[in-house]
């Protein structure tokens, strides 16, 4: 029997799920898993990771993500008048289908509060093209209505799914983690999914990678609902069965439909997503009438030469025909427009602006203001910046202030600024992840204990 798992959290699902994207993959190819999909709460942060760890052990993949869906939508009628979300998984059969996730993820975030996301039905109907979308499951409101024998509401609202992707591209999915209600609901949403004439598939939607770290699941329930340790029976699950299972296992667990451990695999099939990490497109930049990107960087480094330099030396003009050709050389003309522009925009509004790291090595960088060190005089070696041999973008980071008086510009103004002249379609902000360090997390288990805490 083959299996492959298509409903899995990492740690990238916040205090939902325990395991890195990598634990998750090395569990999965030692169990020999047909394939594994990671379908993290209304994101996809750990794709990248997951990906290269898949394709470093030849573990056929898919990429996905749990999404919440607002019960305020009014295509839900009958509403029950309960605030309850629906939870959905959507995998992604190409790249058309990531590009459409991405989307989705994106609106569903737009205007909540941090932390939150709600996608409408309308959207994930705009967005359906390229998905596969797994529905029931454990959590929500269909399984919510099974349980409640509200057979009828959980048949209409699958209806509605099931027009969004028609029978071809919908799965009803059962979970059967051993607890109270677990066999009722299967059975039910297997029968319901029979009548509707849609296929089941099995999932143990994977909280973590092993036994080991099931403790460590439930304390972080505790913590993200702020509740301790012995008051925790309505948030944490019964027994700890979220891990990745085996073909095996998950055959026992749904011995008498066998089929729903068989489609797992024949869905992964469906999902032939390659995610190339190497290609760059840089935006766009405007240039005046009759220039190239690389003819006006040359016009700026050249118009800067006698500003910089009292005597234009042979050295300095032989430094920046070597590093201007390299930049053309490898398409960079465009990115070093760019950064010149957020630079000249920021000092344009007063707003104090300087560029670091090894971008103060590059000549052009210092002729276009976006650095103040003259490398000629300090002898730094381009090449720490850019070389032939380097497989990556040259990474030029630029501070700014971040806030000064209020009736001046500050930070905002530039991410305005880049938003408002490239696009918002073309401009997106990343973020970092923290993580806990040692005397957090001790703090934050306290807590879950009950222990007292002293600062």
């Amino acid at each position: 029997m083959e299996y492959a798992e298509l409903h899995c959290h990492s740690f990238y699902s916040f205090l939902n799920g325990t395991s890195s994207p990598t634990e998750l993959v090395e569990q999965a190819s030692k169990l020999r898993l047909k394939g594994l999909a990671l379908t993290d709460d209304d994101g996809l942060y750990g794709a990248i990771p997951f990906v290269r760890k898949c394709e470093e052990l030849n573990l056929p993949y898919c990429v996905g993500a749990t999404i919440t869906v607002g019960r305020d939508d009014a295509n839900f009628e009958p509403r029950t008048g309960r605030p309850d979300d629906d939870y959905i998984v959507l995998l992604c059969q190409n790249l058309t289908g990531y590009h459409n996730l991405s989307q989705l993820i994106t609106r569903a975030r737009h205007a909540r509060p941090k932390g939150e996301a709600r996608a409408t039905l309308e959207a994930i109907g705009e967005l359906s093209e390229g998905l596969i979308c797994l529905v029931g499951g454990k959590e929500g409101h269909i399984p919510k209505l099974i349980l409640d024998d509200q057979i009828g509401r959980a048949r209409a609202a699958i209806e509605i799914y099931r027009e969004i992707f028609s029978k071809d591209r919908l799965y009803v999915e059962l979970v059967n983690h051993r607890e109270l209600g677990d066999f009722n609901r299967c059975r039910n949403l297997y029968q319901l999914a029979s009548e509707l004439d849609l296929e089941c598939v099995a999932t143990n939607a994977v909280r973590y990678a092993d036994k080991d770290k099931a403790t460590l699941y439930d304390v972080q329930r505790c913590i993200a609902h702020k509740v301790t340790i012995d008051k925790s029976d309505a948030i944490c699950p019964q027994n700890h069965h979220r891990f990745l299972k085996s073909a095996n296992d998950m055959g026992i667990l749904f011995a008498e439909i066998r089929n729903v451990i068989k489609n797992t695999c024949l869905i992964l099939e469906q999902c032939q997503l390659d995610l190339d990490f190497t290609d760059f497109r840089f935006p766009e930049f405007d240039t005046p009438v009759g220039h190239t990107d690389e003819s006006y960087l040359m016009t700026l480094c050249d118009e800067q030469l006698t500003k910089k330099y009292e005597v234009v030396t042979v050295e300095v003009k032989e430094r920046l025909k070597e590093e201007l050709s390299l930049i053309i050389r490898l398409g960079l003309a465009g990115y070093f427009l760019v950064v010149w522009d957020i630079v000249a925009f920021a000092r344009s509004q007063r707003i104090p602006v300087q560029g670091r790291g090894s971008a103060a090595n590059s000549l052009v960088a210092y002729l276009l203001n976006i650095t103040p060190v003259d490398p000629i005089a300090h002898n730094l070696f381009f090449g720490r910046f850019l070389n032939d041999e380097k497989s990556t973008i040259p990474d030029i980071d630029l501070d700014f202030a971040a806030s000064r008086n209020s009736h001046l510009a500050d930070r905002e103004d530039v991410i305005q600024y880049v938003y408002e002249k490239y696009g918002f379609d073309y401009v997106a902000l990343t973020c970092t992840f923290i993580t806990f360090q040692t005397r957090g997390a001790i703090r934050e288990v306290g807590k879950c204990s009950a222990f007292p805490i002293v600062s």
